[in-house]
């Protein structure tokens, strides 16, 4: 069985992508999966905060290392429950209730940690009244003390974070697991498989509207974000002539005269008016 995981991370004017290659074979077959990150996430957080009930929490002198789920008695069966939920809900795609698991869960551990040092802070307390003047106080004192939080709790934590952070983050892209068909039984060669897209799992993300940003800007006088904006904007609009002359005003504002009337030229060229009468007062 083979695991090979590739990733990439790109970077656009309008949004973010992220594309990962997984390709996971098996007697020389690659087998195809599709997965967004809402799911990744919400997958991998209930797996997490699942075994984290299994693993030591706590360790206590003379008893050892204890559990989350203590044999079904301790707060981890509730725990336990909220991760096969978040399971279930990351499954059939119910994202916003995974709030309430994960946060119900981090919930969960904050009473069980505030409840267990309260009770230990009344141990101690109870210590200097009941041992004053016995011999053993010290090693009382002492074995209180060597009490200690274990990993498991950061193991808990971490799986209940990442069960939120599916229900925050945007359903706007996909991590895909490639495959190709079985391998070729004649050559001994593999398939190449089809190259890797970023895609879209919901919605298309739409471009912004660089042209009315660009104007919103200049009413704020924030010149240097329009010239900007503007500028996007003719990367999809290169013969508007009206995004020319609004990026002429900024140039000016900004005192870039031989920007300004270059872009005033332009917009004159394509037929806007007030840019036609600019260039005519200007000549005349």
């Amino acid at each position: 069985m083979g695991f090979i995981l590739n990733g990439s991370n790109t970077e656009t004017i309008t949004n973010k992508k992220f594309t990962v290659n997984i390709y996971v074979e098996y007697d020389g077959v690659r087998k195809k999966l599709t997965m967004n990150i809402k799911q990744l996430l919400g997958i991998l957080g209930s797996a997490i905060l699942f075994i984290g009930v299994f693993l030591p929490i706590l360790s206590l002198p003379i008893v050892g290392n204890i559990n989350y789920f203590r044999n079904g008695e301790g707060d981890g069966v509730f725990v336990l429950v909220l991760a096969v939920l978040s399971l279930i809900l990351t499954i059939t795609k119910n994202y916003k209730f995974l709030w309430a698991t994960g946060g119900g869960s981090i919930g969960m551990m904050l009473f069980t940690y505030y409840t267990f040092y309260s009770e230990m802070s009344k141990q101690r307390a109870s210590l200097e009244t009941d041992l004053a003047g016995n011999p053993f106080k010290g090693l009382a004192e002492a074995m209180m003390q060597s009490v200690q939080v274990q990993w498991g709790v950061a193991v808990m934590i971490i799986g209940a974070a990442l069960i939120l952070a599916a229900a925050i983050i945007k359903n706007d892209t996909q991590i895909i697991l490639q495959s190709s068909e079985k391998l070729s039984q004649e050559t001994g060669s593999e398939v190449i498989p089809e190259p890797i897209a970023v895609q879209k799992i919901t919605k298309p993300i739409a471009s912004p509207d660089w042209k009315n940003i660009g104007k919103q800007h200049l009413k704020k006088q924030e010149f240097k974000e329009a010239v900007a904006a503007l500028s996007y904007a003719l990367n999809g609009e290169p013969n508007n002539g009206t995004i020319y002359y609004a990026r002429a005003v900024a140039y000016s504002k900004l005192a870039d005269n031989h920007k300004s009337i270059e872009d005033i030229k332009t917009a004159a060229r394509l037929g806007h008016p007030k840019a036609v009468e600019y260039l005519q007062k200007k000549n005349g």
